[in-house]
């Protein structure tokens, strides 16, 4: 009886983990996690290798894909044009130039 018993509880388990998980964050601000998608959610990758982007806190992440950082530069512009990249390195802030 106890080998079947946990034999189902393995087969519920693997089942259960088959499915897709979403994240977001709900009207008060906190991180939510559920298995059924929303507008705003985010959907996480289970069991696969983090794309390069992942390697951002999940903060930085939505910071750049709702708020995106675009540096303007041109050629003659050679200390503030350094300055304001080493600055956003500095903060791990992702831009575009």
């Amino acid at each position: 009886m106890r080998p079947l018993l946990i034999v189902c509880a393995l087969v519920f388990l693997s089942a259960a983990h088959a499915g897709e998980l979403y994240r977001y964050i709900d009207s008060s601000g906190h991180v939510q996690y559920s298995d059924k998608p929303t507008p705003d959610a985010e959907r996480l990758k289970l069991g696969s290798e983090p794309a390069p982007d992942d390697s951002l806190p999940y903060e930085t992440q939505q910071a750049k894909r709702f708020f995106p950082v675009t540096l303007y530069t041109f050629e003659e512009c050679t200390t503030p044009c350094k300055e304001a990249r080493q600055f956003l390195k500095a903060r791990g802030i992702p831009y575009t130039e």
